[in-house]
């Protein structure tokens, strides 16, 4: 029985194409002729690629995330990377200190901590003259939202203890609520106090400058602290020249046309990276 030897490699790969005589085959795209593999490039023979690294592997991931997006996108948006890193950390000892918890007022008594820590850097960020710490009033009272939703995510889950109770649905519906047994103490710090001390912020950043009453937040008889109420003002610094050259040379000192498209790049640049 005769042997007959074949060439080590396909034809194809050697360079014998099949002549696209018929209009069907001109819009196929020719493969190499040796494969990548087989060209040195990566290990021999086909391999499933290594699961790809999640960017953010965990909360602290998500704050260095932040900060690099800021950093990214330049003076017009590090303000608010920093700013979002800040907040997250404050979250993330929240987290820390009431792990294995049981008591309503335990909670709301550190989520009340990162409230106030947070709206103050809030205030301190609206009103830094550093194009790079400093965000706008928009950005202000997305983030003053943002912490009220936060304070409420974190403590809802504990108003299902035994002797809590939140008549309120989440803040949803404060209108005409008491602070009693139908609305413990997370219901009665979130809407008596929180709620229009956020509202209170808000407004100020809407007028573009003035101050903010916090309000007090009573002791519970449960264990909650007396925290006293206290001011933030908002007064939004000058735009120095240095900044405004630096704005006037990333629009291309218009407003219109294509002077947009630098803007846009640049929020596609930290949009991507927050995902």
């Amino acid at each position: 029985m005769a042997t007959i030897a074949m060439p080590a490699l396909p034809l194809y790969q050697q360079g014998f194409w099949p002549a696209p005589i018929k209009t069907r085959y001109v819009h196929r795209v020719r493969a190499p002729r040796v494969s990548m593999w087989q060209s040195g490039l990566g290990q021999s023979g086909p391999k499933v690629l290594a699961t790809a690294t999640p960017i953010i592997v965990s909360a602290a991931g998500a704050i260095a995330t932040a900060a690099g997006a800021g950093a990214i996108a330049g003076p017009i948006g590090a303000g608010i990377g920093a700013l979002v890193g800040v907040i997250a950390g404050l979250w993330l000892a929240h987290d820390a200190r009431v792990k294995g918890a049981t008591q309503e007022n335990q909670v709301v008594g550190s989520a009340l901590q990162v409230f106030d820590s947070g709206l103050k850097a809030i205030f301190a960020a609206a009103n830094s003259s550093d194009p790079t710490q400093n965000i706008t009033a928009q950005q202000a009272i997305t983030q003053c939202q943002q912490l009220l939703a936060m304070f409420w995510q974190k403590c809802l889950p504990f108003t299902r203890a035994p002797g809590a109770h939140d008549a309120s649905g989440g803040g949803v519906n404060c209108s005409g609520l008491q602070c009693n047994s139908n609305c413990t103490v997370t219901c009665c710090v979130g809407c008596a106090d929180l709620g229009p001390s956020i509202a209170n912020s808000i407004a100020v950043f809407q007028a573009g400058g003035g101050t903010a009453q916090i309000l007090e937040v009573y002791p519970s008889k449960y264990g909650l602290s007396e925290r006293a109420g206290y001011s933030l003002t908002y007064t939004p610094p000058t735009v120095s020249s240095e900044a405004s050259s630096l704005l006037s040379d990333i629009t291309g000192g218009a407003s219109g046309g294509s002077s947009i498209l630098p803007l846009l790049l640049l929020a596609g640049v930290a949009a991507a990276v927050f995902l």
